[in-house]
């Protein structure tokens, strides 16, 4: 059956007893939560006058015009009532796919009251819900989803929490990953997927379920359904007129309507709606209200902030949901508000400049518009924007979009929260700038550099926290095409995005406030940018719009009033850098406001020092073998030393040490970073290791290289050749040492055993003992129990007798060159074990290890140092043996079973006392 629905299943069951079957296992939903044409829902769904194929219901065929379509319009009034289903459907969800309004079937509300119930009324039923929506994924689908698809798992959580755990198969915790590998198109199931299910299903079904397990608390979905068209006209003879003694006005302006709805004084909403409530139906005042619930604080922002950060999933699911309310509110109250002047703070926003723009009077083949951010400290929520900014493009592309070119400029002082370009999927040109502007925040010194150096047709002055969503590009389109933007200054109208307090004030979610100023390139070089003598918080922005009228005659016109798409996202914050300033700034502005057009003009601007810079673009994706190298400069990230980089203008180091780390063990590799920057010789250099990466990117403040790699423990082999390949095309050097983030180095010693090697490939032995095997269950325990390697056989056919062991293992330049030419021909799956590939690879070419162990010379020294309680004592409390220490190389800390997992306090100590026994004047660790 085409459209297969729950409500199907009901029908289904109606008269048949569910005891009659040990198990029924219920798979639906999909069909009736996802957004879709509301002309579809309504005449091909719900009530479709024309049903075919109704003699095949028995048949098993994959071809969907044999499928049978039938009318559903029974089964619905059944269950939700013929008003109730005819009231929703009637409805939209306010956001458009393909041309149409969107709705689904029914309300989450409709199914909890309606739906829920009935099922929950099966006891021996197991529900399976429905996986989430990856984010730019839209695999083997061409035709794109709706952009509000990612309500489905909403109501994947609702029947989830309401049927309860133990009840439902919960696809809800599939990762992106998962969900990429077990369907084909986010939706529809691959073999694995359906291997999934059924061993979960077999579990299921012969083990009790930990009833332990807790809920998610469902999140609400905004529906669009307030509209109060009827008043219109009076509202605008009311408010064009300031007619506040009206009778009209009287009988709908109350205080009380306000304050019965939950909205206190405190709230901005409160003075808006004394002016405007009468223009509003009662549920548009209790939508209004329940924008004011949730005021958040900053701390349960900064958690916001962290979960946007972490999940692209979430992400996109929380952009949709906010831009939903936005619509909803649009819909219902700021429409009516573009007509006439609204004296309300935040709220006059949308009347400032409303129908100000000069209409268009050409058009270009494309327009080159840059995105330049200003940015000190915020690195999540700059990576959080730029990425919206990067799926709003696919979306836009996807749709044949090609007037706007975008550009990302990401402008920063440096700091120790420094913008990282990996965390973003780059499918757009982005260049990154780091300055040292010598002061605290300067909004104004910032971006003028970025403007200095665009060429761009129109420049977007953003903020970190400004979020795009999907359907802005496209909008932002609409809204170029109709207005001349060569004579105008753009205001794209800002929308919050959560209920917080400023000051003594609180503004609702998706209220507006403020704007993302837009400007042609060729005006803000005419006016020198901002003037640069606003720091700290406030009036740069309209200092600039008072340049640009005044000496281009540009004219200010906003988004909204025109294009009620064409908005941008803000991610609310109580708290602003440089607001000691914001008095001062105002003063100032007033002065130039009363002063004449000459004065001004400025000489100086956007001539901060550039610390470094780069330039990325969509090339760089994954599979790409470029690496992109910045030049070197000294940052302030983790007040040490300034920082031994590596770069092409250098020509080479002694030994480079490649420190195999991963994603998840940052705070490990801030520890390495310092000891390894404060205790290196200075002829050494050093380098983290890091995969999962979207394209091959070396980042020169923090020293790493993040790899087209997998990241986990069973891909070692993949990520330790792919990195001695960058590295032997990137980087000079005499030795590559690969050494693991867990093993802790004695630099003075090392240097002087690896100088004494003549050997191309030197460590210590693995076996112990030649002619040894290591057990082939070994790293068990090391690989996840879903992993596809757990309990593989090792392979030892054709490999070397010996190899050195992986912890830590030096490559003369020789080496590594053997190796970086065999690497294409390499496949990395094939091993379980790193170290032994390396030993593979180097025996097939003739290049045998040799062992510290059994270099007479060399016979007392410990290249890795594995038994640790000779340097420690039974408590750990104390590191004693110094005349052995003397002869340690290096010192792994695990978790290497059956030795001691050395805790972070131990693992600094260790550091301190290598660089101390030394060179004392290194062994300031921190």
């Amino acid at each position: 059956m085409k459209w297969t629905t729950t409500l199907d299943f009901l029908e289904f069951m109606k008269d048949r007893d569910p005891s009659h079957w040990d198990h029924i296992i219920l798979y639906t939903g999909i069909v009736e939560w996802s957004p879709r044409p509301q002309n579809s829902a309504i005449n091909d769904l719900y009530d479709n006058n024309s049903p075919n194929n109704l003699g095949n219901e028995g048949l098993n065929t994959r071809d969907y015009s044999k499928k049978v379509v039938n009318n559903k319009k029974a089964i619905f009034d059944a269950v939700f009532g013929e008003g109730e289903i005819i009231s929703y459907l009637s409805s939209d969800l306010g956001v458009e796919y393909e041309g149409q309004p969107t709705v689904n079937m029914y309300s989450l509300d409709m199914a909890r009251q309606h739906l829920a119930p009935r099922l929950k009324e099966i006891q021996n039923l197991i529900f399976i819900n429905s996986n989430r929506f990856v984010v730019g994924w839209e695999g083997d689908f061409a035709r794109g989803r709706p952009a509000n698809i990612a309500l489905t798992e909403t109501y994947s959580e609702v029947f989830r929490d309401l049927l309860g755990p133990e009840r439902v198969i919960d696809l809800l915790a599939w990762d992106e990953r998962a969900i990429t590998e077990l369907t084909c198109d986010n939706l529809h199931l691959t073999q694995a997927g359906h291997t999934w299910i059924y061993d979960v299903l077999i579990e299921r079904l012969s083990i009790a379920m930990n009833p332990g397990r807790k809920a998610r608390t469902a999140s609400k979905i905004s529906v669009n359904r307030a509209n109060d068209y009827s008043a219109l006209e009076k509202f605008k003879s009311a408010i064009g007129a300031f007619d506040q003694c009206s009778d009209f006005y009287n009988k709908r302006k109350t205080v009380s309507r306000t304050v019965e709805a939950g909205i206190p004084g405190a709230h901005a909403d409160f003075g808006y709606l004394n002016i405007a409530s009468f223009m509003f139906c009662d549920e548009t005042i209790s939508n209004i209200a329940s924008c004011n619930k949730n005021v958040l604080d900053d701390i349960s922002i900064n958690a916001l902030v962290q979960n946007l950060y972490g999940s692209h999933i979430y992400a996109k699911s929380y952009i949709n949901n906010a831009y939903a309310s936005y619509q909803k509110r649009w819909h219902s109250e700021y429409r009516f508000l573009t007509v006439g002047k609204v004296d309300s703070f935040p709220y006059n926003y949308f009347s400032g400049y409303s129908y100000r723009a000069h209409s268009n009077e050409a058009s270009d083949c494309s327009l080159d518009v840059e995105f330049i951010y200003c940015i000190k400290n915020r690195r999540c929520r700059t990576a959080i924007s730029v990425n919206s900014l990067m799926h709003s493009f696919d979306a836009y592309r996807s749709t044949g979009g090609n007037y706007i070119k975008p550009i990302v400029t990401v402008v920063e002082d440096v700091s120790e929260d420094v913008f990282d370009p990996n965390q973003t999927n780059i499918t757009l040109p982005l260049n990154h700038i780091v300055l040292n502007t010598g002061i605290a925040w300067t909004r104004s010194g910032i971006l003028n550099v970025g403007i200095r150096n665009s060429h761009a047709n129109i420049i977007a002055l953003v903020d970190s926290d400004f979020i795009f969503h999907e359907g802005y590009l496209k909008a932002l389109e609409t809204y170029l095409t109709q207005c001349d933007w060569r004579r105008s200054i753009i205001a794209n109208n800002l929308i919050e995005t959560e209920a917080h307090k400023k000051g003594e004030v609180i503004y609702s979610a998706s209220s507006p406030y403020s704007y993302m100023w837009m400007a042609p390139r060729t005006a803000l070089d005419q006016v020198r940018g901002f003037d640069e003598g606003y720091t700290g918080h406030g009036w740069e922005d309209r200092d600039l719009e008072l340049k640009l009228v005044r000496l281009c005659g540009l004219r200010v016109a906003d988004t909204a009033s025109i294009v009620p798409e064409c908005v941008v996202l803000h991610l609310s914050h109580t708290s602003r850098d440089g607001y000691e300033s914001h008095q001062v700034n105002r003063s100032r502005y007033r002065l130039r406001q009363e002063g004449d057009a000459d004065a001004l003009r400025q000489e100086a601007w956007g001539e901060q020092e550039v610390l470094w810079s780069a330039s990325f673009s969509p090339s760089d994706a994954p599979g790409a073998t470029s690496l992109a190298l910045g030049p070197s400069f000294a940052p302030r990230r983790y007040k040490s030393r300034p920082l031994k980089l590596i770069s092409q203008s250098r020509n080479f180091v002694r030994n480079l040490y490649m420190v195999i780390s991963c994603a998840a063990y940052t705070e490990r590799q801030e520890a390495l970073f310092q000891y390894y920057n404060s205790a290196l010789p200075d002829e050494d250099g050093f380098v983290f290791i890091v995969g999962g990466a979207s394209r091959n990117w070396y980042d020169p403040l923090l020293r790493t290289m993040y790899i087209t790699a997998g990241d986990s423990y069973e891909d070692l082999p993949e990520k330790v050749l792919k990195a001695i390949t960058l590295c032997v095309e990137h980087f000079k050097f005499r030795h590559l040492i690969k050494i693991d983030d867990d093993v802790i180095a004695n630099f003075s010693l090392l240097s002087r055993l690896i100088e004494s090697f003549e050997s191309p490939y030197f460590g210590k032995m693995i076996p112990s003992k030649r002619g040894a095997k290591p057990s082939p269950t070994w790293h068990i325990g090391k690989v996840s129990d879903r992993s596809p390697y757990f309990g593989k056989p090792f392979n030892f056919e054709g490999g070397p007798a010996n190899w050195c062991c992986g912890g830590m293992y030096a490559l003369a330049r020789g080496a590594a060159d053997t190796i970086h030419s065999k690497s294409e021909s390499m496949n990395p799956t094939e091993y379980l074990y790193e170290d032994h590939m390396i030993g593979s690879m180097l025996h097939l070419s003739g290049i045998e290890p040799h062992f510290i162990e059994e270099t007479e010379s060399l016979s007392d020294y410990r290249f890795i140092q594995t038994d640790l309680r000779e340097i420690l004592d039974g408590s750990l409390e104390n590191i004693n043996n110094s005349e052995l220490l003397m002869k340690v190389g290096a010192v792994h800390c695990g978790p290497f079973p059956p030795l001691y997992d050395i805790p972070k306090s131990k693992c600094l100590a260790l550091m301190s006392l290598f660089a101390a026994q030394f060179n004392p004047s290194k062994s300031g660790v921190k």
